[in-house]
């Protein structure tokens, strides 16, 4: 592990670029919406396909 020297202004900065790249809440509510809707639509299809089959 190495550390990495610099004064506190560059430290911050460093730490608020990698704070940028985290996901909030927000963003993880947003993507189980997502992937709910696409899984209900996916149901949907089959079901569906399977109506018209039988």
């Amino acid at each position: 592990m190495t550390t990495q020297s610099g004064s506190l202004p560059e430290r911050v900065a460093r730490i608020e670029g990698v704070l940028e790249h985290l996901a909030t809440k927000a963003d993880i509510e947003r993507l189980k919406f997502t992937l709910v809707s696409l899984q209900l639509a996916g149901l949907a299809i089959i079901l569906a396909a399977i109506r018209l089959w039988m």
